[in-house]
């Protein structure tokens, strides 16, 4: 009594799902439209899919509606006499609408399959670039260090003033006790009065 329950819950379910997902596919392209750090091919990815899913989503959005017309309406439609074959030609389209849904969804997870791998290969080609200047760097910084260290030894006479000069001293034993003990002696320890200096060249003899 109620045969046309099952095929109408079904049909239901897949208008709406179908519609859900439309729904869904239209906010991810629009957040991928609207994000300005993607390139262009990406970006035609992005809509090259969303065009794919959207075509998927309508057909199952329309297979429900197939499958509660073939299974509710024509039955009630169709006269006696016809009803056999039309009905036959009817459910092998509604077969060729599955099947095509099913391509579509197959060349979907392809499609991603073969955008990863060469996002991938872009990556790695990108990151072998990258070490690739970085060894260069690293050689070039060698070769530097190694100039400085020969222009160092082929001038031993400015090393040994460096070395026996007060900064080079100071360079070496650092602002040690005995240093600052031997400095302070140098220095006087009580301000100089000019007032009291008698200079010579001021009161010249005759």
């Amino acid at each position: 009594m109620n045969d046309w329950l099952p095929m109408t819950l079904t049909g239901a379910f897949l208008i709406v799902l179908g519609f859900l997902m439309i729904r869904t596919h239209i906010r991810t392209w629009r957040r991928y439209r609207d994000e300005s750090s993607l390139a262009e091919r990406e970006l035609h990815f992005y809509f090259t899919q969303y065009r794919r899913r959207m075509q998927t989503s309508s057909i199952i959005a329309l297979l429900g509606v197939l499958l509660f017309a073939g299974d509710v309406v024509l039955p009630r439609v169709l006269p006696k006499e016809d009803f056999a074959g039309l009905f036959g030609v009817y459910w092998i389209a509604v077969l060729c609408v599955t099947l095509w849904i099913l391509a579509l969804a197959w060349g979907d997870i392809t499609a991603i399959r073969v955008h990863s791998k060469t996002v991938l290969n872009r990556h790695l080609k990108e990151q072998r670039k990258l070490e690739q200047q970085l060894v260069e760097l690293k050689k070039q910084h060698s070769n530097g260090e190694a100039s400085s260290n020969k222009f160092k030894n082929d001038t031993p006479g400015a090393n040994d003033e460096y070395r026996n000069s007060a900064c080079g001293l100071a360079h070496r034993t650092g602002p040690n006790k005995k240093s600052r003990d031997h400095w302070s002696r140098l220095l006087p320890t009580k301000p100089i009065r000019l007032d009291r200096i008698k200079i010579s060249s001021m009161s010249p003899s005759f």
